[in-house]
C-alpha cells in the first residue's frame, strides 16, 4: 500500500499588505468558488517573512486543507465605507430589504438612495417627509447624503387636436405662471433647510427641463405616438413650432422680473438645461442663479439667443440677462463663483446681406452681454469661462471701453482659462466678415414666384379658430435669414477683426494667473448651402491660442506644424485664408500688445494656411 505523501508546513509571519477598496470589491462579489480560484494581486515588493515553526504531518495534504477551519466572508466584517460600494451593485429591488437587516446597512443604504434625486414639483412635499430636518433626530442626517437633486417642471397637457395649434398668448401666460409656482416652491424648500441648520453647500442642482406631456420628446408611447408621427410627417400636428418662439417668464403674471425668489446656501453647483425643452427667458435665467449664494460652478445651456425673428424679443433677452448677470456680480452673489459654462446658441443668418442687431435700442451702443461677461471674469475666485458655442460679441467682453480712461480696473485676480468662440456677426449688426456678394448666387429656388417676403404678425401666431394653424415658414425663413441661402462674405475683416485681438491681447498681459485662452472665429462655407449655387467649402477662419509656461497644444498640435516650447508663454495663431487672399495679419499695434503679453522671451507665431488644397503655409514669428 502506498504511503500517504509527507509534507512539511512552515507558518510564517507577513508583513501587513494593503489592498485598494476596488481589489477588495472584487474579491468580495465572487461567489466562493471562484474566489477560491482567484489569486489577489499581491504587491510586487519582497516581504520580510519570519519562520514560526515547522509542523510535520502525516496526513494528505489535501485532507489537511480540507480540514483548515474556513470562515466565509460576512457583510457585516465589511469596512462601514466598503459597505455601500458593495450594495451599489445590487438591484435597486433588494435594498429595502437589506436597510431592514440593522442601521449599519439602513446607512449603506440611505447613503445610495438619497445621493441623488429626480424629481417634479409634486415630490417637494416628500422631501420634508424623506430627509426631515434636526426635530427627526433619526433621519435628520439624510440630507447631508443629498449630493445630486435634478429637477423638472411639468406644464399642463391638451390633447392631439390641439397639437395643430401654436400655443394662444393665455396658454404660454398659464405655463409662465405653473413654471414660477414650481421654481418659487423649490427654492422655499432649500431656504427653509438653511433655517434648520442643515450642511450648505453640498448640492449639484440640476434644472433639467420644462415640459408638456404632448411635447415631441416627452409624448407617451403607443398608438398615440404613431398617430403623432403620421399627423406630423403631413403637417397636422405642428411639434416644435407650436411653442418655438415663446419663452417661460418668472412671474405670476408673465410679466418678468417681478419675482423675488428666496435665497438659498444649499447649492455649490448648478447646471440649467434649455436646449431639447422648453426654454426660459434668459434674464430669468439670471435671476434663478442669483438666488444660489456661494454656488462654485454655474452652466447655463441653451439660453435663446437664436431667436433671429423677432429682433426686439431678442435684443431685450440679452440687455435684461447682461444687466442682471452684471448685479449679481456687484451684489456679492457670484463672490465664491470659480466656473462659468453658457451656451448662448446663437444663429447665424444664411443671407448675408441682412443686418440684425442685438443691442437694445436703449442703448444701441452698448453691449450689455459682453460687458457683464466681463465683470464676471474679473470675480475674485472666477478661474474658467467657457462659452461653448459661437456667440455675438464684441471686444467689451476682454476689454471694455472706460479700462482706457481707468487702467486701475482691469484687473483679474484668478482667471485661469478662458474659452470664446465668436460668430461671423457683431452685436451691432454688422459684420466680422467681408466679400463681395456678386461672386456668390443667391438660392432663391425655394422662393416661389410671388411669394410673399414680409415677415409674419401676431395673426399668423394668434388664431383661435378651430382650423389647424400653418406654420408661416417662408416669410419666417427670410425674416429671420435662413431663406435664401446667400453666403458671400468669405474674408474675415482685417480692422474689425484687430479690435478683438488688440482687447484680447491687452486682457492676457494684465491677467496675472492666466495659463490657457482659446479664441476663435469661422466663416460659412463659401455658396448656397442649400440647392444650386456655388457649394465649394471655403471659408476663412482664424483661432488663437496663449499658452503659459507648463501648457501643451494638444488640440491640432500637428495641423500647425510649428515647434511649440512649452518653457515659454507664447502666442500660436492659425489663419486659414480662402483662394489667394492674404488673410490676418498680426501687424502694428496689435503685434505690440500681443508680444508685450508674452514678454520679452515669450514668443508670437502666426501660422497662415492657404485654401483649396494643395496648402501653402507661411510661418511669422516674433
Amino acid at each position: 500500500m502506498k504511503r500517504p505523501l509527507t509534507t512539511t508546513l512552515k507558518l510564517c509571519l507577513f508583513t501587513p499588505i494593503a489592498f485598494s477598496k476596488s481589489q477588495l470589491l472584487k474579491f468580495f462579489l465572487l461567489d466562493r468558488s471562484s474566489r477560491r480560484a482567484l489569486p489577489l494581486p499581491l504587491p510586487a515588493l519582497p516581504h520580510r517573512r519570519e519562520p514560526l515553526q515547522e509542523l510535520k504531518t502525516e496526513t494528505p495534504l489535501h485532507n489537511f486543507i480540507t480540514a483548515l477551519p474556513h470562515t466565509p466572508a460576512k457583510m457585516n466584517s465589511l469596512p462601514p465605507e466598503l459597505l455601500p460600494a458593495v450594495l451599489a451593485h445590487l438591484p435597486a429591488s433588494s435594498l429595502p430589504l437589506l436597510a431592514s437587516l440593522s442601521r449599519t446597512h439602513q446607512l449603506s443604504v440611505e447613503s445610495i438612495a438619497f445621493r441623488s434625486l429626480h424629481i417634479v414639483p409634486s415630490d417637494l412635499g416628500l422631501l420634508a417627509k424623506y430627509l426631515p430636518g434636526p426635530s427627526d433626530p433619526l433621519r435628520s442626517h439624510r440630507r447631508q447624503l443629498l449630493r445630486r437633486l435634478e429637477y423638472e417642471i411639468v406644464l399642463e397637457g391638451y390633447g392631439l387636436n390641439r397639437c395643430r395649434k401654436i400655443e394662444s398668448y393665455e396658454m404660454q401666460r398659464k405655463n409662465d405662471r405653473i413654471f414660477t409656482d414650481g421654481i418659487f416652491k423649490l427654492f422655499t424648500v432649500l431656504r427653509e433647510w438653511d433655517m434648520d441648520g442643515a450642511q450648505q453647500g453640498h448640492i449639484y442642482l440640476v434644472l433639467s427641463g420644462v415640459w408638456a406631456p404632448m411635447d415631441p420628446t416627452h409624448r407617451p408611447a403607443g398608438p398615440e405616438m404613431d398617430r403623432y408621427w403620421n399627423d406630423h410627417s403631413t403637417g397636422t400636428d405642428l411639434g416644435w413650432m407650436r411653442f418655438r418662439h415663446s419663452y417661460l417668464r418668472l412671474s405670476a403674471e408673465g410679466g418678468g422680473g417681478d419675482v423675488v425668489l428666496p435665497r438659498t446656501r444649499q447649492v455649490k453647483d448648478a447646471e440649467i438645461v434649455g436646449r431639447n425643452t422648453r426654454r426660459i427667458h434668459a434674464g430669468d435665467v439670471a435671476r434663478i442663479v442669483g438666488a444660489l449664494e456661494g454656488v462654485e460652478s454655474v452652466v447655463l445651456l441653451g439660453l435663446g439667443d437664436e431667436e433671429m425673428l423677432w429682433a426686439d424679443r431678442r435684443q431685450e433677452m440679452r440687455k435684461d440677462f447682461g444687466s442682471v448677470l452684471l448685479a449679481n456680480c456687484k451684489s456679492g452673489v457670484f463672490d465664491h463663483l470659480r466656473s462659468l459654462t453658457l451656451c448662448l446658441c446663437t444663429i447665424e443668418p444664411n443671407n448675408h446681406s441682412l443686418s440684425p442687431a442685438a443691442l437694445h435700442p436703449s442703448s444701441p451702443s452698448t453691449d450689455h452681454l459682453s460687458l457683464a461677461l466681463n465683470a464676471v471674469s474679473r470675480l475674485p475666485h472666477l478661474s474658467i469661462l467657457k462659452l461653448t458655442t459661437p456667440a455675438a460679441l464684441s471686444p467689451s467682453l476682454f476689454w471694455p471701453p472706460e479700462f482706457n480712461s481707468t487702467p486701475s480696473l482691469a484687473s483679474w485676480p484668478a482667471l485661469e482659462v478662458l474659452e470664446v468662440d465668436f460668430t461671423m456677426l457683431r452685436p451691432d449688426g454688422t459684420w466680422y466678415f467681408t466679400g463681395d456678394p456678386r461672386t456668390v448666387k443667391p438660392d432663391d429656388e425655394l422662393v416661389p414666384p410671388g411669394g410673399d417676403i414680409e415677415p409674419p404678425s401676431d395673426r399668423d401666431y394668434e388664431s383661435d379658430s378651430s382650423a389647424p394653424d400653418v406654420w408661416p415658414r417662408m416669410r419666417e425663413g427670410r425674416a429671420e435669414g435662413s431663406i435664401p441661402s446667400h453666403r458671400w462674405r468669405t474674408a474675415l475683416d482685417q480692422a474689425k477683426w484687430d479690435d478683438v485681438v488688440l482687447a484680447l491681447g491687452k486682457m492676457v498681459a494684465k491677467a496675472a494667473k492666466v495659463r490657457r485662452v482659446r479664441v476663435g472665429i469661422h466663416g460659412q462655407a463659401k455658396g448656397s448651402g442649400a440647392r444650386g449655387g456655388d457649394e465649394t467649402p471655403q471659408r476663412e477662419s482664424w483661432e488663437g491660442w496663449y499658452l503659459g509656461v507648463g501648457e501643451r497644444l494638444d488640440r491640432d498640435g500637428g495641423t500647425l506644424g510649428v515647434e511649440d516650447d512649452t518653457a515659454k508663454r507664447r502666442w500660436l495663431i492659425k489663419v486659414e485664408v480662402v483662394g489667394n487672399g492674404a488673410g490676418w495679419q498680426a501687424v502694428g499695434e496689435v503685434a505690440r500688445v500681443l508680444k508685450h503679453g508674452v514678454g520679452p522671451e515669450g514668443v508670437v507665431k502666426v501660422v497662415t494656411i492657404g485654401k483649396p488644397r494643395p496648402r501653402s503655409r507661411s510661418v511669422k514669428t516674433f
